[in-house]
């Protein structure tokens, strides 16, 4: 009989190799017997027949999604030229990747030429066609990738390969366009294109893609210099001068003199486009805002008006004030402004003295002077006039006596500082009264807190 190689009578295992002889073989030859290289010479191309036909599937290390599994019935051996054909279970990821066969770990790499270090490109391995490596230099390199548009060895892209669309590409260098078709870029449904219609002129025409008809062209000559837009000439500077139609001395029947002065402007002129001046203003102090990095000086004829030579405004709900600091001190500053109440104070280092419209000048710590010249004194919580008005009430006390009768001798007593009120004698007749005793009255004044006390 005769069988094909892809039949399963045929075993890449030597010893396996027992089905009956093929055709050929001597006469007399046992169809159940077979010599021992007749079994290796099958299974050597049974092997190399699984080896270069997609017979097995490669699957990706479950710890590794990097690494493709491969294995065979009978451990191939490896050697520069041996070449493997099988599916994949799932398409490769980019990486540096490596493949198992049978238990050896091999480095498995791109034929690309743009492939980066050799590394795999996403989908070079596909599952719809089966993958093709072959063995050099201890590794697999792939031959059929899924991916390549390029010459595998001059890396020039195929005509062929390129796509009909691109989208965000960028050239660098320049670019031809041969064929008799302009260039046409197209946008919005409004078509622009490039023609080259003569040896010495170039036509930029645009039109809609709606109707090509409807279109202004642009037409460049490069040797007499002349441009045409829908078939009218564009005037150039040759077109200047006496005779030829266009005096460039005016402009609107006006002198450029004119409008040199800024007055004449019908809009404001952005600062920025004059040169100097801008740069003139800013060193300038903005109007809106600014700090001044010298002094300011006030000279200014005011006459007799009544009008303040420098005036600040709080337009919002809030004090005005003007702050000063020495030695470009940031802190305990000097200030002076009004509160929201119309007190004008003066500050410094938080301690304030203010001034009311009535005329009084509030002190840091509560003390006041009035506009008539009383002053407030917190340590008597009472106005000067009220302290002094206290202190210069007088008046009697109770009345006192003392007795002048003497047993013992003379009689002698001091009543100062007390007022002698009046005199008692005894009920003697005629002149013969005696002094008893001499009446008096104490002298009471008040002090600054208003309390009575005896003087002397």
């Amino acid at each position: 009989m005769s069988i094909d190689i892809s039949d399963p009578l045929w075993t890449p295992n030597d010893a396996g190799n027992v089905a009956p002889v093929p055709d050929g073989m001597p006469t007399g030859t046992e169809s159940n017997k077979l010599y021992d290289i007749i079994r290796a010479e099958r299974g050597a191309m049974k092997r190399l027949y699984d080896n270069d036909h997609a017979t097995t599937t490669a699957t990706l290390l479950p710890t590794n999604p990097l690494v493709y599994v491969l294995n065979y019935e009978i451990p191939p051996t490896i050697n520069d030229g041996v070449s493997f054909k099988f599916w994949a279970a799932s398409p490769n990821s980019a990486g540096a990747f490596r493949i198992i066969i049978n238990g050896e770990y091999y480095d498995l790499k791109s034929y690309a030429v743009d492939a980066t270090n050799g590394n795999l490109s996403v989908g070079e391995i596909g599952t719809i066609v089966p993958a093709i490596i072959v063995y050099k230099n201890n590794r697999f390199v792939l031959e059929n990738s899924q991916v390549i548009n390029v010459d595998l060895l001059s890396g020039t892209i195929n005509d062929a390969r390129l796509p009909a669309t691109q989208t965000g590409k960028s050239f660098t260098s320049t670019v031809r366009v041969t064929a008799s078709t302009p260039l046409i870029l197209n946008d919005n449904g409004t078509t622009l294109s490039f023609a080259r219609n003569q040896e010495n002129s170039i036509d930029i025409a645009a039109f809609q893609t709606s109707d090509p008809t409807v279109k202004n062209r642009i037409d460049l000559n490069r040797t007499g210099g002349v441009v045409t837009v829908g078939g009218s000439r564009v005037l150039t500077l040759a077109d200047t001068g006496a005779g030829n139609g266009l005096n460039a001395d005016l402009l609107d029947d006006r002198h450029g003199s004119f409008y040199l002065a800024r007055e004449n402007h019908t809009g404001t002129q952005p600062v920025s486009t004059i040169t100097g001046l801008d740069t003139a203003l800013n060193v300038k102090v903005s109007k809106t805002g600014d700090t001044m990095s010298g002094g300011l000086g006030i000279v200014y004829n005011a006459g007799t008006s009544a009008g303040p030579m420098l005036s600040l405004r709080n337009a919002d709900n809030g004090q005005a004030m003007i702050s000063f600091g020495a030695t470009n001190r940031t802190t305990n500053l000097a200030t002076i402004g009004q509160r929201t109440n119309g007190d004008t104070f003066i500050a410094a280092g938080g301690t304030n003295w203010e001034y009311n419209p009535n005329g009084t000048l509030w002190l840091p710590s509560g003390g006041r002077i009035a506009g008539d010249g009383n002053t407030y004194w917190p340590y008597f919580n009472d106005w000067l006039s009220n302290v002094l008005a206290r202190s210069n009430r007088i008046r009697y006390g109770g009345i006192g006596w003392a007795d002048v009768r003497s047993t013992g001798g003379i009689f002698d007593t001091n009543l100062a500082p007390n007022v002698l009120c009046g005199v008692t004698t005894n009920n003697g007749p005629g002149d013969n009264r005696s002094l008893v005793a001499l009446f008096y009255r104490t002298i009471q004044q008040t002090d600054i807190w208003g309390n009575w006390y005896t003087v002397g």
